[in-house]
């Protein structure tokens, strides 16, 4: 009896599936990581042969929640406190309406599989037939313990048919095994496939199905998940995981983040209070809590990061003690309120007695972290981060002496050598970065791995020194050292641009074709589904801040400042800090088209969200200047008075090269070229003579100087140094474009003079001389800018290249990786073949 059906069990599945060739007989080909077919083929698409596709996302109703044996909902206490968070616990969770699930042929209660039998017996999940134990022992289990790539896409296509489904225990064993394969794409689909099937698997009670399944399942998908940075997916799985599973500290840390990253910021500080207020419930360990706190001081949330520590430090003082985790989130807080130079947060936070009892201020950390602020506060003497800060000597004193402290203290040390080497890197200081690497190359306990490695990375990035950031790169590959692939590529684009500011758009387009050479890089390499997000557009900005500078400016070009200021404080909200760069360009557009009360808006949150910072404030001070300027119907002199007072105001500040540049700006603009001229001599003195944009911005705005006081000698004088000097070669796109225009200006003015003196009956000079000089210096200036297009030609050829090689033995690797663990697998469970 038990032959037949096992013979009638494989003639099911060889009939529906067509794939005789699934049972598996001898040892796996080489096939590769991320398709089913062999290595020399194309991959298998998502698409079924028959025209069907596996659809990659699907919808949810929600419904009530129908408690079980794993539901959590029980455990939440309920008081005023937290009430109105345990209610969105309660009605957050992702429920599946069950009408649109049923079986076609009258099963009545889904919910109760033993009413709800198929031919085989095994019973139905969701409305489609479950394999059996018997079946999938015999035909599924070895190629689920394998990773067999060819199963995932059948298990897709007989979910997606409705023909097959597998429980919780089967579907984890194909789970784990991509995940020992380094799937994850893999894994991805099978959620996508799976996704409006999870309520009844959570809420499966049979015998076969415990608590650690349900557990297992949701916590492989979160992790793939965040791995791929699928956050939204992360926060839908979350809302099951709280309901239906065993919580660990972890992956309430991983909610809270997925909440944050969802622009949820609200929910996550709701969260977090219910977080403390059901420790049982919702673990969140010092470490975790840590990581959390170091998650927003990246992201510059620095509101939220003491709004959480503040709720911590009242609800958790049992945490705050002299452990690791809890010395290293005191530091941290410690560091983060230096760094705003509140002095009333800093004492608050010294005297509090928790703090004083947990050992934090009689510890060497405490020492090391006012050590730190002291290093990092030598950039902010220099506005230009391309100047080289050198180390005061009784600095480097103190160097060798926390080293000799920290001797016995392998992780301290480590952090402390790596806190140097990135502060080396905000000081340009390339001569202690290597006499630091020296030091660290001898220590046989500490290993130069890439954390230290990517330091260096970014000081060529920073000097835009494209051909010896490639050569590290080369020289790390032939040490086989790990490079995280992502990173390598956003170090390359962001050094590109640093070099030249030419041919942006052709660059990406170029790595783009790079990226698609294979077709496979896209499942080995997740990351290049979202390589946009790492471009930098033309204003400097970043994907997230340019999509809202984009958005707040066709609804000011419609006139709609309700949507604009919905769009601000939405964005402000989000927990992620935007760049300040974005709010100086919004504020320059409201201020061009006249928007007043939302540019004062805007300059009141530059004031609030960041920490003080005289270069951008002085920067917007001077936009409010020139823009009050241009409307002012006051004459000359007072214009004058005014832009003098806010200089003189200015230099107890000690104004930066561009504040200077900014002011001549000013003077030119009511042709008043002897001060114009003066702070020119000035900022000169200022600039940082290494640093090519600098030079480019000198002498633009020197041109626009003297074309506003119509100095046409001086003109040609200032263009024909530009051509001569050797140090300022470097030229953006439209940078041709704005001296033609300086000289159209030039010759209307004149024509208009010309008039008038005819007018009156007087000779006016002939600019004809002026004229052929000028051209014969604009002839030169666009030779260099062919030159440098030529030069940038070759640096993306240079990245093309190391590029296409970097990825392909990446890819070699991984593949190889692959083939060495399915063996290993197919050893492993050779048993059930």
């Amino acid at each position: 009896m038990i032959r037949r059906r096992i013979f009638r069990y494989r003639r099911i599945v060889q009939q529906e599936t067509r794939f005789s060739s699934l049972i598996y007989k001898g040892a796996v080909n080489r096939t590769c990581l991320y398709h089913t077919s062999h290595l020399t083929r194309t991959p298998i698409p998502a698409d079924t042969p028959n025209g069907d596709q596996i659809p990659k996302e699907s919808s949810f109703n929600h419904s009530s929640v129908i408690p079980n044996k794993f539901t959590n909902v029980n455990k939440i206490q309920i008081n005023d406190k937290n009430e109105e968070l345990a209610k969105w616990i309660r009605n957050s969770y992702i429920e599946t309406s069950l009408t649109f699930l049923a079986p076609r042929q009258g099963q009545n209660n889904l919910l109760n599989d033993s009413l709800n039998l198929d031919a085989t017996g095994a019973g139905y999940i969701g409305g489609i037939p479950a394999v059996d134990e018997d079946t999938f022992n015999i035909i599924w289990k070895f190629k689920f313990c394998i990773g067999d790539p060819q199963v995932v896409n059948i298990v897709l296509k007989r979910i997606h048919n409705r023909r097959t489904i597998f429980n919780v225990k089967q579907l984890n064993l194909l789970l784990m095994a991509l995940r020992e394969l380094k799937r994850d794409t893999q894994i991805h689909r099978i959620y996508a496939g799976y996704e409006k099937f999870l309520k009844y698997f959570l809420e499966d009670n049979s015998n076969d199905v415990d608590r650690e399944d349900i557990d297992l399942l949701l916590e492989m998908f979160m992790s793939v998940e965040r791995r791929l940075s699928n956050y939204n997916n992360c926060e839908k799985l979350f809302s099951y995981y709280i309901k239906y599973s065993r919580i660990k500290s972890e992956f309430t840390l991983l909610g809270l983040r997925s909440f944050i990253e969802n622009s949820n910021l609200q929910l996550a500080k709701e969260f977090f209070m219910q977080v403390l207020s059901n420790k049982d419930t919702f673990p969140l360990s010092s470490r975790d809590f840590f990581k959390l706190l170091c998650f927003l001081n990246t992201v510059r949330n620095y509101k939220t990061m003491n709004h959480f520590y503040q709720l911590w430090l009242f609800n958790r003082p049992e945490e705050i003690n002299n452990s690791v985790d809890s010395i290293n989130i005191s530091a941290l807080m410690y560091r983060t309120y230096m760094l705003s130079r509140d002095e009333e947060k800093i004492k608050t936070f010294l005297e509090n007695d928790t703090i004083k009892k947990s050992g934090f201020v009689d510890s060497i950390k405490f020492e090391l972290t006012n050590f730190y602020d002291k290093i990092f506060e030598l950039r902010k003497t220099e506005i230009n981060n391309l100047v080289t800060i050198e180390m005061p000597h009784v600095m480097k004193q103190q160097i060798e002496n926390f080293s000799k402290r920290l001797s016995d203290d392998i992780k301290e040390r480590r952090l402390f050598y790596l806190t140097l080497l990135r502060a080396y890197t905000r000081l340009n200081n390339i001569k202690e970065i290597k006499n630091l690497l020296e030091i660290v190359d001898k220590d046989d306990e500490i290993e130069l791995d890439f954390s230290f490695h990517s330091y260096i990375v970014a000081y060529f990035v920073k000097n835009g020194q494209l051909n010896n950031l490639i050569d590290y790169y080369n020289e790390l590959l032939k040490r086989n050292a790990p490079i995280c692939e992502r990173r390598t590529f956003i170090a390359l684009y962001k050094c590109f641009n640093n070099r030249s500011g030419l041919m942006s758009q052709e660059y990406k387009n170029e790595m783009m074709i790079v990226l698609k050479s294979n077709p496979n890089y896209e499942h080995a390499f997740p990351w290049i589904k979202n390589v946009h997000k790492y471009w930098i557009d033309k204003r400097g900005l970043c994907s997230f801040d340019a999509t809202t500078y984009n958005q707040v400016k066709v609804a000011l070009k419609t006139g709609d400042l309700i949507e604009a200021k919905t769009l601000l404080i939405s964005r402000c909200r989000d927990g992620v800090m935007p760049q300040v760069q974005m709010f100086y360009n919004l504020l320059r557009l409201c201020l061009e088209s006249d928007y007043i009360n939302l540019a004062t808006m805007i300059e009141q949150m530059i004031k609030d969200m960041y920490h003080p910072n005289n270069h951008m404030t002085m920067k917007i001070q001077l936009l409010l200047l020139k823009q009050h300027l241009l409307l002012s119907p006051s004459n000359g002199a007072s214009k004058k008075k005014a832009i003098y007072l806010l200089e003189n105001q200015f230099r107890s500040s000690s104004p930066s090269f561009q504040n200077l540049l900014q002011l001549a700006d000013i003077y030119s603009g009511i042709h008043d070229s002897d001060n114009g001229d003066r702070l020119l001599d000035q900022s000169y003195r200022e600039m940082n003579k290494t640093d090519k944009k600098e030079w480019l911005m000198y002498y633009k705005t020197s041109l626009k100087l003297y074309c506003k006081a119509a100095d046409w000698e001086q003109f040609i004088a200032t263009l024909r140094q530009w051509n001569d000097d050797s140090n300022a070669s470097y030229l953006e796109v439209d940078t041709l474009k704005s001296v033609r225009q300086y000289v159209k200006f030039m010759q209307k003015e004149h024509t208009i003079k010309e008039k008038k003196l005819l007018e009156e009956g007087k000779e006016s000079f002939s600019i004809d001389a002026y004229m052929q000089e000028i051209s014969k210096e604009l002839r030169r200036l666009g030779q260099r800018y062919g030159i440098n297009k030529i030069n940038t030609l070759n640096d993306m050829n240079t990245v093309s290249t190391f590029l296409k090689r970097f990825l392909k033995l990446k890819y070699d690797c991984i593949i190889d990786e692959y083939m060495v663990k399915q063996k290993e697998l197919i050893e492993k469970y050779k048993q059930f073949q």
